[in-house]
């Protein structure tokens, strides 16, 4: 199977409301799931080719493979102006619930609330405070609980 294809899989995984695919093509296998560890493992029939003779039914072992997707969501902002954190500020560990006020952009001297779109731990900042914003600006990534 092609990287491409992997990638393919993997942007479909975290697009949709689905934790895991799996997809067997010409004698190899691949099993993707949300949130999973990268673990590359030969199919149970696979034994050293060294020692032993080829299977049965004269086919070659099946590869198989899980590959790691990251579940993390990047909030960003949906306006033009200068960011300023809230307070106290969040940092890389803390815990946010969905809707709570994250920061704020200030725009023609006016100050609109970010909130946060999810639950979950804050895995990092992208910001710094009085930083200036444009549409769709990455300011936090936070990891759903």
């Amino acid at each position: 199977m092609e990287l491409a294809q992997i990638e393919e899989l993997a942007v479909l995984l975290r697009e949709h409301p689905i934790s895991e695919i799996e997809v067997s093509r010409q004698g190899s296998r691949i099993h993707l799931k949300k949130g999973a560890a990268v673990v590359m493992a030969a199919a149970p029939n696979a034994v050293d080719a060294s020692s032993s003779a080829p299977p049965a039914d004269g086919k070659p072992a099946a590869e198989t493979s899980t590959v790691a997707v990251d579940t993390s969501i990047l909030l960003s902002s949906e306006m033009v102006g200068l960011f300023h954190h809230a307070v106290p500020p969040l940092r890389v560990g803390s815990t946010i619930k969905e809707g709570q006020i994250v920061g704020n952009v200030e725009s023609m001297k006016l100050m609109n609330e970010v909130k946060s779109e999810v639950a979950g731990q804050v895995a990092e900042v992208l910001i710094e405070e009085g930083e200036p914003v444009d549409y769709g600006r990455q300011l936090f990534r936070i990891v759903p609980r």
